[in-house]
């Protein structure tokens, strides 16, 4: 090649050795590029591969921590469990044990009162029903207080055929525990929560087996019985009960025949009286029992 002032020649073989060059620096440019490419994915690669390994861990290990968690937990919770209920047993046991024992002895204390009765009429050549405990009250006090009662009553069972003469005894000196009765309570100072009565009043009020009408006055007793009449009563009060049959009073009776029948102890229904109120029959059963209350706690 030639040009006019100044003149350069370049030979074939440096064209081509010049384009090969250019050539080469084009194709290391291409592959420089194409491996930080390749880098760059392969470094994206392992983060996201570093990423999902530590989720699978922390999963793993969470598991395996929900897994202990639990199986502790249920380890503790069934121990608990079987703990609560040997607890529970054993102190159940103990209560049924208390209660079972604590109507146990106070039936077995005015039981003693019943064997007194009977040995009283052996030794006095009493025959049954005929019977009236000397020295009552100071016995049945005692026993009262042992069985924690507020009341305790002597009911022998009459037949019809000894309805007549029973109602004689009652009418008769057997009654001579009434006035000694509530000479004991006046002596014991008693007499400040429950004022004494005399035994002539109390016996003209109850002369037969009776029952108390809503106007709580005697009616006679009707039937063939037999009947279950109180006798010796205590504490002894003017709202006596003397002569009233159970068996014809609706909240005892039911509890009163079954003891017949089965001859054993009975724990009856629950008695409670009303608040006072013109009703003569409640006035008569809220004043009975506050003033059994007021004996046993020494206050009104």
């Amino acid at each position: 090649m030639s040009s006019h002032g100044q003149e350069t020649v370049v030979s074939f073989d440096e064209l081509s050795q010049a384009s090969s060059e250019s050539e080469s620096k084009k194709s290391s440019s291409n592959g420089g590029r194409s491996d930080d490419e390749a880098r760059q994915i392969l470094s994206k690669q392992e983060s996201e591969d570093v990423f999902r390994l530590r989720v699978t861990v922390i999963l793993v290990l969470f598991a395996a921590a929900m897994a202990v968690s639990a199986s502790i937990f249920l380890m503790i919770s069934t121990s608990e469990h079987q703990e609560f209920e040997n607890q529970f047993e054993g102190i159940a046991e103990r209560i049924v044990d208390a209660f079972e024992g604590i109507p146990q002895q106070r039936i077995g204390a005015v039981s003693s009162l019943a064997i007194a009765a009977s040995a009283h009429g052996v030794d006095h050549h009493q025959h049954w029903p005929f019977v009236a405990l000397s020295s009552f009250q100071e016995r049945s006090t005692s026993i009262r207080n042992q069985a924690q009662a507020l009341f305790v009553a002597i009911a022998p069972l009459i037949s019809q055929t000894d309805r007549s003469e029973w109602e004689s005894f009652v009418s008769s000196n057997a009654s001579n525990w009434i006035d000694e009765g509530f000479l004991y309570q006046e002596q014991m100072g008693l007499s400040q929560f429950a004022p004494s009565g005399n035994a002539s009043t109390i016996i003209a009020g109850a002369p037969l087996i009776s029952s108390l009408n809503e106007n709580v006055s005697y009616e006679n007793s009707l039937g063939e019985g037999p009947f279950l009449p109180y006798w010796q009563t205590s504490p002894i009060l003017e709202e006596s009960l003397l002569n009233v049959d159970i068996l014809n009073d609706q909240e005892k009776a039911e509890s009163a025949r079954t003891c017949l029948e089965t001859r054993s102890a009975v724990i009856g229904r629950l008695e409670s009286a009303p608040a006072a109120s013109n009703d003569t029959e409640s006035s008569f059963y809220t004043l009975f029992y506050s003033k059994l209350l007021s004996i046993t706690e020494g206050e009104y």
